[in-house]
């Protein structure tokens, strides 16, 4: 990643998979959502 912006521009990309697929009205309906590995930036 190259900066905080950007992980969080590709983290909202990512969150928003399941609703361009209509597979859920809103992105907080997906049940696998979430980070595993929290990116602390300086």
């Amino acid at each position: 990643m190259r900066s905080r912006a950007h992980y969080e521009d590709r983290l909202l990309y990512v969150r928003l998979n399941p609703v361009r697929r209509e597979l859920v009205t809103h992105p907080e309906d997906w049940p696998y959502q979430g980070e595993i590995f929290p990116l602390d930036w300086l």
